[in-house]
């Protein structure tokens, strides 16, 4: 459970009330304006490689209002999962407010946090941000989910691309993803340059490439690493990155990935995904059917071509202006006498 001084800052029933009153009363919802002090912040438990100017791109359209600086005495903690002691940073920083991100199928720990960002769905409560990590990492690339709504006829037909499939993948450890790859490779080429069943030596550093790499792909491998059923809402960038490219996404993972985007759009094989000769033969067929290929391509990525509220960066923003405003009123108390 988080640690913190009653006397000089909120505790997380105070947080729970403060979020509901400010959501109701539309106080958030209003720009915080150019004069905002700069809020000071620090990480624990994220993945090798994350650092300061990442962060700073990830979260510039989903909280435009403020400037961040890095802190040894922060405002705000965030704190992934990639760490040992979950807890370090909590203990470090006590005082400061205590957000959890995530970017994996993690169920947020809304009992130990002023604020949790995840995947998951359906839960009401105003401390939390369905979030998938894709929004702000595309957001940092210069893309924005609305790049997804579609506009006019299709120009490139993915059944006229010079390529079959890719699949470009670092964890090799899903054991039904591999075997569905490796049977669609009795049919045709699978091009895959990632790390996982690695037959083409190109190197992919970045989002961007990997997305002007999938251009010439027909098809594009997307299955997540886990399967989710329920509330957890684990969608990652594997479609996004296929959609923005123009493939089409061969999918299966989350049953509830219609909530997300429109499942005519890309083969959804959530339905016979423990099958795998039979999710194989569905792609043969569609690959050979010009006509079913048009069909797909010319369905919107969106249910109705409209980005989703829960993707919407301008609808994410009144949770950062709420975190951002705890965290500066804590600092306020602090330097009372």
């Amino acid at each position: 459970m988080l640690e913190r001084d009653p006397t000089k800052e909120l505790s997380l029933r105070e947080t729970h009330t403060d979020a509901r009153t400010a959501m109701s009363d539309g106080r958030l919802d209003r720009p915080a304006g150019a004069s905002q002090p700069a809020v000071r912040v620090a990480f624990h438990g994220f993945w090798g490689g994350f650092n300061f100017k990442q962060f700073v791109r990830m979260f510039r359209l989903v909280a435009p209002d403020y400037e961040f600086e890095p802190s040894d005495h922060p405002d705000v903690v965030f704190t992934s999962v990639f760490a040992r002691d979950r807890d370090a940073g909590k203990r470090r920083w006590p005082k400061a407010v205590q957000v959890f991100f995530t970017g994996e199928n993690r169920r947020p720990p809304l009992a130990d946090f002023h604020y949790c960002i995840s995947f998951y769905r359906d839960l009401e409560d105003p401390r939390h941000l369905r979030m998938p990590i894709f929004v702000p990492e595309l957001g940092a690339c210069g893309y924005r989910m609305s790049d997804l709504v579609k506009s006019g006829p299709i120009g490139d037909v993915p059944f006229r691309r010079p390529r079959f499939c890719a699949f470009i993948q670092r964890n090799c450890g899903v054991r039904l993803r591999n075997q569905f790859v490796e049977r669609l490779q009795d049919y045709k080429r699978v091009d895959c340059p990632g790390p996982c069943m690695n037959n083409m030596s190109i190197h992919l550093p970045g989002i961007k490439s990997k997305i002007d790499f999938l251009r010439q792909y027909k098809f594009a491998v997307c299955f997540e690493n886990t399967t989710t059923r329920g509330d957890e809402g684990y969608v990652t960038e594997k479609l996004p990155h296929a959609m923005l490219a123009g493939c089409i996404p061969l999918y299966a993972g989350d049953q509830r990935v219609g909530e997300d985007f429109n499942p005519r759009s890309f083969v959804n094989l959530n339905d016979i995904s423990t099958d795998v000769d039979a999710m194989v033969r569905r792609v043969i067929d569609i690959d050979q059917n010009d006509g079913q290929c048009q069909a797909i391509a010319e369905e919107p990525w969106f249910v109705d071509n409209r980005v989703p509220e829960h993707f919407d960066e301008t609808r994410m923003q009144p949770f950062f202006r709420q975190v951002m405003a705890h965290a500066l009123r804590n600092r306020d108390r602090s330097h009372r006498p």
